[in-house]
């Protein structure tokens, strides 16, 4: 029987036990003994959005030492393919007519799962070979009935589901025979009689779960440096420097680290982060945080009129500590460079965006042309690109009288959502919150007139547009107006009448339900806002 010392391997993320009544407990991972200083195995679960996820590594067994999983092990499977170990997504519902409706996993089978469109779904199973390495190719477990050449799910329909809620290879095991769902079992059998029978899966753990995001959220608000004599909790209310861009739905195991790319208004990167090095997310909406520094404005990336955009928000991997890196092209395909760590790491989910950040220096000003004051009356009277380069129109009190109170040095709180206003107000009816920086109220798009677009305000549709300067929208301020909405090409909303944008789908009469699909209707190369509330262009047929 081998020691553990000789194979040198790394822990991975799943622990717990395996069982098998020929040999007893099977260790997943050095942390079940404490071990790892001197003993450092580990079975991992590990892919992308839309890559393959694989299992791989090695389980120690006392009486049958190691354990290898996926392409991790040598020889050849029974399949007689390149060894595998792999999680695929829930196969489609035999009859979708059956399915049931559900509010959380619990409405829904054991081997089920409550889906995006809030009906029952399978569960995503495994698939592929783990094997004892002692035993040679007499010593390979099938993870699913698939896998058998014998094509026994007929006869013996076993798999192993993979839980995500639970974070567990399917439910608890109750002893016994495998119970009629099957699916928390492995098998392991040879032609010849031998082989270790059935291995229980359901007291295995992986915090890992198919990694994705969703919807980005605009931060809200205005953004100064950090002004660090100033009181923590003052800071956040009055002078808040830390922005927070939330995700929605994020699916992620531990040690990986959610990320959003920020341009700054000179250009360069920031980036916002939240890390996950103990807690695994499941479907969890998730704050990414970028503090803005005196640094920030010293180096020219703070400038007056123009915002920063969050261009992307991606999930990636731990740092590969093999990979050192100093610029994401020094990193092979589908990972980036870290510039915290200087390691590599890799890409596993990816959502792009294009969202406005507003932020300013900590120095405001009044009255004189180039003012801040002054280029909010501007903005409020109706003239695009005077207040942090503006398409949509002002608001009086949130931004002209706004800028004036931080001009003469009032404290005017920023935080909507946190304590009352002098007013008594909180949230939306804060009257501070009601600037073009919040997305509290509607601000109707100020205008051009496509016809004579051009010089400082080009068209959209434009060859050379750029997404975050201003540009003349084909969309009538209203149905049969002669003047056109000027946007920005980053935020738009799906059916709403004021956001300046045709909904993509608003291609003729009677397309579109929203009450902003009116002739001339969406023009090809123009920009338009899909049904995700994105800014996108489309092309119409024929």
């Amino acid at each position: 029987m081998a020691s553990a010392e000789e194979v040198p391997i790394d822990s991975g993320n799943v622990t717990g036990w395996m069982w098998s009544r020929a040999a007893g407990w099977i260790s997943m991972n050095c942390s079940n003994f404490g071990t790892c200083a001197t003993s450092n195995y580990g079975v991992n679960i590990e892919g992308a959005e839309t890559g393959p996820v694989k299992l791989t590594g090695y389980a120690w067994s006392d009486v049958l030492g190691w354990i290898c999983f996926g392409e991790t092990c040598t020889g050849t499977n029974p399949e007689n393919i390149p060894n595998y170990g792999e999680w695929r997504q829930p196969p489609p519902p035999s009859n979708p007519a059956q399915q049931v409706e559900c509010d959380s996993d619990a409405d829904c089978l054991p081997s089920e799962m409550c889906g995006d469109q809030a009906l029952c779904q399978p569960k995503g199973r495994l698939y592929g070979w783990a094997k004892v390495v002692g035993l040679g190719n007499s010593g390979w477990i099938s993870l699913n009935c698939n896998n058998d050449v014998r094509k026994v799910c007929n006869t013996s329909d076993f798999f192993v589901v993979f839980d995500q809620g639970k974070w567990t290879l399917a439910s608890p095991w109750s002893g016994g025979s495998p119970d009629p769902n099957n699916y928390h079992w492995a098998w392991s059998g040879n032609d010849n009689g031998t082989g270790l029978g059935w291995v229980d899966t359901s007291m295995v753990f992986a915090p890992w779960a198919p990694p994705s995001i969703g919807r980005v959220r605009r931060p809200e608000g205005i953004y100064e440096p950090a002004i660090l004599s100033m009181d923590p909790v003052d800071r956040k209310l009055y002078r808040p420097s830390d922005i927070g861009i939330i995700v929605e739905r994020v699916y992620s195991a531990t040690k990986n680290r959610l990320e959003c790319v920020i341009n700054t208004s000179d250009g360069s990167r920031r980036l916002a982060t939240a890390n996950f090095p103990t807690v695994a997310h499941y479907g969890d909406n998730v704050k990414a945080v970028y503090q803005v520094t005196q640094e920030d404005e010293e180096s020219g990336a703070i400038q007056k009129n123009k915002r920063w955009v969050v261009r992307v928000c991606r999930l990636t991997g731990p740092p590969n500590l093999s990979l050192p890196c100093s610029i994401d092209t020094d990193c092979s395909t589908g990972r980036v460079c870290d510039p915290l760590t200087g390691f590599c790491r890799k890409v596993l989910a990816v959502k792009p965006t294009r969202l406005p950040v507003y932020v300013h220096s900590n120095t405001w000003t009044l009255f004189n042309n180039t003012d801040d004051y002054y280029q909010a009356i501007k903005c409020f009277a109706g003239f695009p690109g005077q207040y942090f380069n503006n398409s949509p129109r002002c608001d009086f009190t949130g931004d002209a009288s706004f800028s004036m109170a931080m001009s003469k040095g009032l404290l005017v709180k920023r935080d909507c959502h946190a304590l009352p206003d002098i007013s008594g107000s909180t949230d939306c009816s804060d009257r501070f919150c009601s600037g073009i920086s919040y997305m509290c109220n509607p601000h109707p798009p100020t205008r051009c007139v496509w016809e004579n677009a051009g010089g400082a305000i080009p068209k959209c549709s434009d060859a050379d547009y750029e997404a975050g300067e201003l540009c003349c929208s084909h969309q009538p301020i209203v149905s049969g107006s002669q003047f056109n909405a000027v946007v920005n090409g980053l935020e738009c909303k799906y059916q709403d009448p004021n956001d300046g944008y045709y909904d993509c789908d608003c291609v003729g009469s009677g397309s579109s339900t929203a009450t902003d699909c009116y002739p001339p209707y969406y023009q090809a190369d123009d920009l338009c806002c899909d049904s995700s509330s994105e800014v996108t262009t489309v092309e119409l047929p024929g």
